[in-house]
């Protein structure tokens, strides 16, 4: 019986000194944290959205008379010429009602030749007092009624003439022959609707993008914004243009409301095609050599057991709020904020209003910068759009030395634009500070990751 308590007790004791050298080990291990160094680089807005190529100009040839089509002069990817034969109507029955009319206008001139020499006699046998005054006027009558009617005749010729000259159907612009609608042997019939033979597109060198901006990004739109797109024929290839119209005119499609922006876009080697389909990004804004941080930072969650300096916030700036909130979210909430105060898209707010849209925002958590409202500052390019100022809370490695109780500093820092990789950095932040991406803390047993995108990451960096 002793012997099995003795037993005991030593078992004891060995699981109170392996806690206590568990213990001791843990508190010696140091936490899993993932760094990055703060440097400067490019950050560029952009506004995404998806357009159709197609030509500056594009006419529909029709014809406005009803025949048998004779002869097709050009195809498929023609070059034409304006004022160029494109193809012809049999002429023949045109020919004949021009030869009517002339032979009606003929027979007109020689009624009215007759009913003026009637009106000379009758005016001589009236000077003799063998017609009455009443006998005159009507003669005078007849002469003017044939005139009307040669005059009829006449019309009738021209219109005759010009509807034997529209057998022949001829380029309106010069360009390119997109389709060809119609064949040799192929009847015409213009009577109710004007049919469409040919489609020609003015010179290719020169394309267009129609591209629809959703509601919540059009009022970043400017004209002269430059964009850049993709095709899916060259994917590895990047093409440039600009913006030169945001119509005002909605498109509505189950529910979801877009602007139709137009892209000009040069094809000097005629890669792009009409119909294509872009993948268009219009830049709203683009900022050379600023300090950036890394959006994986701004999702980073320390431990509070971690963190041995808290943060302080800035001068003037508000409480970090909306910390959750992503740059979308922060870019629809401004412009649903300035709808609500009257600022409708091309309209400069008043001081008034724009009190008014700081004062929401800064409820919000959001610090509306109005100095920036639609300008550019030095290395600032594309622009053209409110741009608000976010706090953020980040948290810093300082240096350290106990590597295994290292010293981690929650700073408060203010935000500019972003990519959705960066974003920029306008203050509490300098070059080179080693931003946490991730940290796990000893006691967590690596189940507390901070990054809830990032997944765990090891070792201390």
């Amino acid at each position: 019986m002793f012997k099995r308590g003795s037993i005991i007790v030593i078992l004891i004791a060995l699981a109170a000194a392996a806690l206590w050298y568990w213990r001791a080990s843990r508190e010696d291990e140091a936490p899993q944290i993932s760094t990055v160094s703060l440097s400067r680089g490019n950050v560029t807005q952009s506004v995404t959205a998806t357009g159709i190529i197609q030509p500056v100009t594009s006419v529909e040839v029709s014809s406005q008379i009803s025949g048998l089509i004779s002869e097709v002069l050009v195809d498929y990817n023609t070059p034409v010429k304006e004022g160029q034969i494109l193809a012809r109507i049999d002429p023949a029955t045109y020919q004949q009602l021009l030869l009517q009319a002339r032979a009606a206008l003929a027979s007109s001139v020689a009624n009215l030749h007759l009913m003026e020499l009637n009106a000379k006699r009758t005016k001589e046998l009236f000077e003799k007092h063998f017609m009455t005054q009443q006998d005159v006027d009507t003669a005078v009558a007849q002469v003017e009624q044939a005139q009307a009617d040669v005059q009829t005749k006449q019309a009738n010729v021209e219109a005759a003439k010009v509807n034997l000259d529209r057998c022949t159907i001829t380029s309106p612009i010069t360009g390119i022959v997109m389709a060809r609608e119609t064949d040799p042997g192929k009847t015409v019939a213009a009577s109710f609707n004007a049919p469409t033979l040919f489609i020609i597109a003015n010179q290719l060198t020169d394309m267009e993008i129609d591209a629809s901006v959703a509601e919540a990004d059009i009022g970043n739109v400017r004209q002269n914004q430059p964009v850049e797109f993709n095709v899916d024929a060259y994917p590895t290839r990047k093409f440039f243009g600009k913006v030169i119209q945001v119509r005002a005119n909605p498109t509505t499609t189950n529910n979801v409301v877009t602007y139709d922006t137009m892209i000009a876009v040069k094809n000097n080697d005629l890669k792009l095609m009409s119909g294509m389909t872009a993948d268009v990004s219009i830049i709203v804004a683009r900022h050379n050599n600023v300090l950036r941080i890394p959006n994986s930072a701004l999702r980073a969650r320390v431990p509070e057991e971690l963190v041995t300096v808290r943060a302080k916030s800035p001068a003037g700036a508000p409480e970090a709020k909306e910390s959750s909130l992503s740059p979308e979210e922060r870019r629809r909430l401004i412009w649903e904020t300035m709808r609500d105060v009257g600022i409708s898209r091309g309209t400069p707010p008043t001081p008034e209003q724009i009190k008014e849209i700081q004062t929401r925002l800064k409820a919000k958590g959001i610090n509306f910068d109005p100095s920036r409202f639609g300008g550019r500052e030095g290395g600032h390019e594309g622009g053209g759009s409110p741009t608000a100022t976010t706090t953020r809370t980040v948290y810093v490695l300082l240096p350290s030395p106990n590597p295994a109780k290292p010293r981690i500093e929650a700073v408060q820092v203010k935000l500019g634009i972003t990519d959705g990789i960066y974003t920029e950095v306008l203050s509490g932040l300098k070059e080179s500070d080693q931003v946490i991406t991730s940290a796990i803390a000893p006691s967590s047993g690596g189940s507390n990751t901070s990054n809830p995108f990032g997944g765990p990451r090891f070792g201390h960096h």
